[in-house]
């Protein structure tokens, strides 16, 4: 990580507190993940690495308190640990802008929905019996970003 972490890892442990609330309000919209809308910036901040500890240990910390440690948690949490590590190189060269904040979007949309679409057959290899099933959040494609 850059040096940066060593002065602000407040805001970091602040992140991952705002980003953690705001995941356990019930009845929320699905499909919309504060987690990289708060990873990117993250990830300009403090590069590649702190991008991927972000998001790998959000899903990490988030089901061990709320659902317990699946196969699916280190699917997902490598998922978003990808994302933030692609974050960091993404913004390493380029200046935070809302631009090319809407285009790692785009690209991480595309990836997360790729990375999503077999799903369904690695689940059926690999059940997970301590998380719930449903077509909805398991089996279609959805964005990390919307």
């Amino acid at each position: 990580m850059r040096h940066y972490f060593k002065n602000d890892w407040i805001k970091f442990v602040a992140g991952w507190a705002i980003v953690f609330a705001v995941r356990l309000i019930p009845f929320r919209v699905p499909n919309i993940e504060p987690l990289t809308a708060v990873q990117m910036p993250f990830a300009k901040r403090f590069g590649w690495a702190g991008g991927f500890l972000f998001g790998f240990l959000s899903i990490v910390f988030f089901d061990a308190v709320t659902s317990g440690i699946g196969v699916w948690t280190w699917v997902t949490a490598f998922a978003f640990g990808a994302l933030g590590t692609g974050a960091g190189f993404f913004f390493g060269r380029r200046p935070p802008t809302r631009k090319n904040f809407l285009v790692y979007a785009v690209l991480g949309t595309i990836f997360q929905s790729v990375r999503s679409s077999g799903d369904s057959r690695s689940q059926r290899r690999f059940p997970d019996k301590s998380r719930s099933r449903s077509i909805t959040s398991r089996e279609t494609p959805h964005s990390p970003f919307f």
